[in-house]
């Protein structure tokens, strides 16, 4: 453990045993506020999309997008095919359409559709040019598990072997394996989750650190009844050993728990302005089905 590390890990504990809810990982935090790393894995959540040209004051902004250019006002469909190309009994056409919809609500998204085919399965959502990246951002189903880590493998790698590549899962292996972080740093040895994943139904932004050129924020959820005994369980037994938060199966943090926590909440940076902690809360708040794992992401007019 460095310095560094070893102070802001003191810091934190003393700070998660008087403030509710606690708050993990200072260490990544002052990390992003100063290797200035975007915190989300994948390029969907740009919170503004690039506007490449606009006719005079007033005028309608032109987006560039996968398929082409359009105009803010447009409709764009992004088609998400699940990897296997069917899904499980519990993921329905009606609970597809019902968390879309919700999803749309929480991110503040107009005048959404969404459309489910089948042989091979997908599901194609259709909305605002100007809102396309937020639309992409529906291939992320919003699991949130906690596992335990362990600093190698078990066993160890033969010598001479070539390092494993680390991976973004949320089906369990059977085995301990390498996790992404979340924008491609910061992996981390975790094995199979201990209780289950966990649901949340409330989420809020706040803001970690202010820099001089930029804000960190975090954001703060809230488990349900089953999570919070979970969370409690989980942090009980793995007091002040290294965990790690996965979001659909990369790592998001790495908290060392005090002591059982009985809050029913955890918080973990988010990254750069509070619109991007907006996202991700409602991303975690409205949780898709995880048979969109590994989904591929396709965008057309319509």
């Amino acid at each position: 453990m460095t310095e560094i590390e070893d102070t802001l890990s003191r810091a934190l504990a003393a700070e998660a045993d008087c403030r509710q809810p606690p708050v993990f990982n200072a260490y990544r935090i002052a990390e992003a506020a100063t290797a200035k790393r975007p915190f989300w894995r994948r390029p969907l959540l740009s919170m503004v999309a690039a506007a490449i040209a606009v006719a005079g004051a007033g005028g309608t902004a032109v987006l560039a997008t996968g398929g082409g250019r359009h105009r803010s006002g447009d409709a764009v469909t992004v088609t998400i095919q699940s990897r296997t190309g069917s899904v499980g009994p519990e993921t329905t056409d009606s609970s597809v359409k019902a968390w879309v919809h919700r999803r749309a609500v929480a991110e503040g998204l107009k005048d959404v559709t969404a459309t489910v085919r089948h042989n091979p399965w997908r599901l194609q959502v259709t909305g605002h040019a100007a809102d396309l990246d937020l639309l992409k951002t529906f291939a992320d189903p919003g699991v949130l598990q906690l596992r335990p880590t362990t600093p190698v493998p078990s066993p160890a790698p033969a010598q001479g072997s070539v390092t494993q590549a680390c991976q973004e899962s949320i089906v369990k292996t059977g085995t301990q394996w390498l996790a992404c972080g979340r924008a491609g740093e910061m992996p981390a040895w975790v094995t199979d989750p201990v209780g289950v994943d966990y649901r949340v139904v409330a989420s809020r932004p706040m803001l970690f650190s202010q820099g001089t050129d930029r804000d960190i924020w975090g954001v703060i959820v809230t488990f349900d009844d089953a999570g919070a005994k979970a969370l409690s369980d989980f942090s009980a037994r793995y007091t002040r050993k290294a965990t790690a938060v996965l979001i659909d199966g990369a790592v998001a943090a790495t908290p060392v728990f005090p002591g059982a926590q009985t809050t029913g909440q955890i918080g973990f940076a988010a990254g750069t302005g509070q619109r991007t902690a907006d996202v991700l809360g409602a991303i975690l708040t409205t949780q898709g089905s995880a048979d969109l794992e590994g989904a591929t992401v396709t965008v057309s007019t319509r």
